[in-house]
């Protein structure tokens, strides 16, 4: 039974091992042809490799024939079936086969079942890629080859590829040759081990083979700390012990590996930890531009995630340009790849981040090195500025605007230290002193002024430290060689509470001054005016009652001629006192009498002759007159009266002779040219009249256009430039006066362009009347009012004597009750009163009753001018004498009525 029992055994065990080993056979037979293909492909790598960096610096510095005898060279191993290079226009560039070059490569593949087309695809990956053709066996291998680049640029502008083929009996040779190696050792092994089985079996065999397999599934599920602890000196008890030691062994390692992980794993963690709490963005590259890591500031900034980012050329992650001229950077990584060195900044960078974001960066790379010094990486650092970006420009455009205003001020600005040297002048100030900004604060104020100056300058300068404040102060200087005034002002400047220099703004004014004189001058002529109206109003009324009474009176002394000769002496010295009044009125009026557009050359020409005749002989009349002058709207007259008055004082300011040039020429004036002589911007006829004479002193320059002011003595009145300057004025213009002793003196007189060119004229209802002799065919009623009670009863007494009914009142409340309570025809009104005018007692008048007619009665040329009425009434001239008020009433009640 025994020997039955051993020989089934034996025979079983026989069985089991043919068994296994064929399983073995088979199991080494894939593993040897995988084997195989693994050789075959870590060569085909190696290769593929090798020919890939030498075939792209081939390329790179474009030598192709080297390419070609690289491709040929492979012909020659009995490994490779056969090698091309392919551009990126599919077409082969170099063969192990001449034959095939220019040959598109479907020719060669598509019959091998290889998509051409997807095969073009992998090489965009920019990866090695493999396969095998199951059919014929064989193993061909893919790389990508940079055959062509873009200027300053390491991104990839035309993509090649490298294919390898190996030779299909090549593997199978290897194939075979691996399964023999394995499968003979296996035969003899089992052969030895069915013998030895077929002795030990029986004895103790399977207890202990059931305790090794216990050990070694425990083994198999991680457990290294069991062991079999076999005492047996046969082969299994070795085998058990080498077991044993087998596993100690392993778990020695094992702990190793782990702990060596478990470090790699801290150190990697501790790197992120690291790199992510950097506020740099961070990116580390291989050598080929590809990204290797990337920290959350990266990140953040570029908008890609770090799982995205990796493998990707650098610059489709990190894309940057320049500010200005928006057109792309080269990367610091790629100047360190090139050069082997940290590359620096690049100014006016821009990252434009995957979501279009744009930061203004800083930013610089550095290269990796390894232990022998090969560079094996590139790490890139780059933060974010933009916000110190934008603090610098606006601190550069604070400064750019402020130095702007410093230096097209027109005023004199200029600071000097505590030792009297410039470190400030802007561009007014140095001009000024005939110098640049930088050459006056390379200078001091003893070298650019005179000893005395410098003191007077310094002293004021230790007033201003010491003083809390210093009031603004006039300094005369001298400018064109014209004195002006300037507006001093200083103040301190201070440096960590210390005071370091003083600051110092001088303003020229002497525009300003001369414009507050014009105004002074306009009021003070405005109110004269006023006050000579009031005057000359008040006069009038007295003339009239001198004219009128002593006109009552002449005719019942026709008998006394000694007393007719009074009235006539009284009458004469009325007329008189009447002129005067009329040039008083004339020059208190706003507005001339008679308008007209007229050509002011024409007027000029036309007076020219008289002109010639008052001056004599001893002074020759020049004309200068532009070819072209607008028109103007002024009355003809005056204008006329203003040349002869200026000219005759320009005569007697040559007494031993000389020249009067007038001259005429159009300006349009600016805001600011039209302000200094106190005008509105617009077009204006500028005439001048100039003389060659002793000249004006300043002092009286001030006085020349005051009423009754002479220098002439008891041959002049002092009304006549009073007058020409009231009929500039009242035409909307201004006289402006220069003179100087002994260099003569200029009159310029600016007029208003008329707004159209058709003369039109202002007709006045106070032409000649003519009497009418016939009576009224009834008697008229006619209510006089007039806040001159004498006049008032002058006139009602000559309206009297002409049969006429009258009222007489001085009080506008009053006329209204008469006018309410009485049939009155007409209205003989004084147009200046102090409580109502005579144009608004006339509306009131006639609103109570719409047919009275009305007579006004003024002193003022023109009516209009006093209360900006329009003159609609029949108007009689102040003073008047008695027939001309008889004409008038008797024109307002025709014989007809």
């Amino acid at each position: 039974m025994k020997i039955n029992l051993t020989l089934s055994i034996m025979l079983v065990m026989a069985v089991l091992m043919l068994i296994n080993s064929s399983g073995l056979y088979l199991y080494l037979k894939a593993q040897n042809e995988q084997i195989s293909i693994n050789e075959a492909q870590a060569e085909l790598t190696y290769n593929l490799t090798r020919l890939q960096g030498t075939l792209e610096y081939l390329f790179r510095i474009g030598d192709r024939a080297q390419v070609e005898e690289e491709i040929s060279a492979l012909g020659a191993s009995d490994n490779i079936l056969r090698a091309f290079v392919i551009g990126d226009d599919k077409r082969i560039i170099a063969s192990t086969k001449k034959n095939h070059y220019g040959a598109h490569i479907s020719e060669y593949l598509d019959g091998d079942g290889v998509d051409v087309v997807n095969l073009s695809r992998k090489t965009k990956t920019l990866n090695i890629y493999y396969w095998a053709n199951g059919g014929a066996g064989n193993l061909s291998g893919l790389a990508p080859i940079l055959i062509g680049t873009q200027d300053g640029s390491i991104r990839p502008d035309k993509i090649g590829f490298l294919l390898i083929e190996y030779f299909p009996n090549k593997i199978e040779e290897i194939t075979q040759q691996g399964l023999l190696k394995a499968a003979f050792p296996l035969l003899v092994q089992s052969a030895v081990l069915i013998l030895i089985l077929s002795i030990i079996l029986y004895f103790i065999l399977f207890r202990r083979i059931s305790k090794f397999k216990r050990v070694a599934q425990k083994v198999a599920d991680g457990d290294y700390s069991v062991r079999i602890n076999s005492r047996g000196i046969d082969d299994l008890g070795v085998l058990a012990n080498t077991f044993d030691q087998t596993v100690s062994n392993v778990e020695i390692k094992t702990k190793a590996l782990f702990e060596q992980h478990r470090d790699s794993a801290l150190k990697e963690e501790n790197l992120t930890i690291i790199l992510n709490s950097i506020g740099d963005g961070v990116i580390t590259t291989d050598t080929k531009g590809r990204i290797v890591r990337l920290n959350e500031v990266a990140g953040k900034l570029t908008g890609w995630k770090e799982s995205d980012a990796l493998s990707r050329p650098l610059e489709e992650v990190f894309c940057v340009i320049d500010a200005k001229t928006r057109k792309p950077l080269v990367s610091p990584v790629e100047k360190v790849i090139l050069s082997k060195k940290t590359a620096g900044p690049v100014s006016h960078a821009v990252l434009v981040s995957k979501r279009g974001g744009e930061y203004q960066i800083a930013d610089s790379a550095a290269p990796i090195n390894d232990m022998q010094g090969q560079l094996i990486g590139v790490i890139l650092v780059f933060r974010d500025i933009t916000l110190q970006h934008e603090l610098r420009e606006e601190v550069s455009n604070s400064h750019e605007f402020l130095q702007s205003m410093v230096d097209y001020s027109p005023s004199l600005i200029s600071a000097r230290d505590l030792e009297g040297n410039f470190v400030l002048s802007n561009k007014a100030h140095a001009s000024f002193l005939g110098l640049t900004p930088k050459e006056v604060t390379s200078t001091s104020i003893r070298e650019l002024f005179s000893e005395e100056v410098a003191a007077h300058y310094t002293k004021s300068d230790q007033e201003v430290i010491h003083s809390e404040s210093v009031p603004g102060y006039e300094e005369i200087h001298l400018k064109d060689e014209k004195p002006h005034t300037f507006f001093v002002s200083k103040f301190k400047l201070l440096r960590n509470g210390s005071v370091y220099a003083v600051g110092t703004i001088a303003t020229d004014v002497t525009v300003l001054k001369q414009q507050e004189e014009q105004i002074k001058r306009s009021q003070k002529m405005d109110a004269l005016g006023k006050l000579t109206g009031g005057i000359a109003h008040d006069y009038n009324n007295m003339m009239g009652i001198i004219l009128g009474y002593a006109e009552l009176l002449a005719p019942h002394l026709e008998d006394e001629p000694k007393l007719k000769g009074y009235i006539e002496r009284i009458t004469h010295a009325g007329i008189r006192g009447a002129d005067l009044t009329q040039q008083l009125l004339s020059f208190a009026r706003l507005k001339p009498g008679k308008i007209s557009v007229s050509g002011i050359n024409a007027l000029v020409l036309k007076s020219a002759d008289m002109l010639k005749k008052t001056l004599t002989h001893k002074i020759k009349l020049n004309l200068e007159l532009s070819s072209v002058v607008w028109d103007c709207s002024i009355n003809a007259g005056e204008f006329e009266d203003a040349l002869i008055n200026l000219s005759i004082n320009a005569m007697h300011a040559m007494p031993e002779g000389g020249t009067l040039t007038i001259r005429t020429v159009n300006q349009s004036l600016t805001d600011e040219e039209a302000g200094i002589i106190d005008l509105k911007y617009g077009d204006y006829i500028k005439v001048s009249i100039e003389d060659t004479g002793v000249g004006i002193k300043q002092d009286v320059q001030m006085k020349i256009f005051d009423p009754f002011f002479t220098t002439k003595g008891e041959q002049g009145n002092g009304l006549g430039l009073s007058q020409v300057y009231s009929f500039v004025r009242s035409s909307g213009g201004v006289i402006r006066v220069e003179s100087a002793l002994s260099e003569g003196t200029q009159f310029h007189l600016y007029f208003p362009r008329a707004a159209n060119e058709i003369k039109t004229t202002t007709e006045r209802k106070t032409e000649a009347l003519t009497l009418v002799d016939a009576e009224p065919r009834q008697k008229k009623s006619i209510l006089v009012v007039d806040d001159e009670p004498i006049l008032a009863n002058l006139v009602a007494e000559i309206l009297k004597n002409q049969g006429y009914n009258t009222f007489l009142t001085s009080s506008g409340d009053e006329a209204l009750n008469i006018v309410q309570n009485n049939n009155i025809d007409l209205l003989v009104t004084d147009i200046v009163m102090p409580e109502i005018s005579g144009y608004e007692l006339a509306k009131k008048i006639k609103e109570i009753n719409s047919t009275i007619s009305v007579l006004v009665v003024s002193g003022y040329n023109d009516g209009g001018a006093v209360d900006g009425n329009d003159n609609n009434y029949m108007r009689l001239q102040k003073p008047y004498r008695s027939d001309a008020l008889i004409a008038a009433v008797k024109k307002m009640f025709p014989s007809s009525s």
